[in-house]
């Protein structure tokens, strides 16, 4: 990806979502459109959310179920930033709102909120231990 590009889609991506229009994937636009790729996108669209006042919060890690990968062409967890300004909690009513959304999915997820940074060659234990907080996320 040339120099400028990942920032141009990042930039297409947040105009996207603000007017809340559907585009089409980049990956049917360019073949060629790979992970490293995508991940130079999230790194501009990081720094361009930070720039706005967003906070990063967490990640979203996805297709952790290896049953999936061949449908998808996806042969690694692949994961997403997670703003202040991108998760909510549930008001009392239970209501959230997606009508402001291009194109809402559903996709039930657990939830960690981790109190430290995990780190290679942890065990179950390790992991458990670094747990604040669990909930329900879609």
């Amino acid at each position: 990806m040339r120099e400028g590009e990942a920032e141009g889609v990042a930039r297409e991506v947040l105009t996207a979502l603000e007017s809340g229009r559907q585009i089409e994937p980049f990956s049917i636009r360019r073949a060629s459109f790979s992970t490293r790729e995508a991940y130079a996108v999230t790194a501009a669209l990081r720094r361009l959310r930070e720039e706005d006042g967003a906070a990063q919060i967490g990640r979203k890690i996805g297709f952790t179920n290896r049953g999936i990968w061949d449908e998808y062409s996806v042969y690694q967890p692949i994961w997403g930033d997670v703003y202040d300004t991108t998760a909510s909690e549930v008001p009392a009513d239970g209501v959230i709102g997606v009508s402001h959304l291009p194109e809402p999915r559903i996709e039930p997820e657990i939830v960690l909120g981790l109190a430290e940074d995990l780190s290679l060659g942890m065990d179950e234990r390790d992991v458990l231990d670094r747990i604040s907080w669990i909930a329900h996320g879609f």
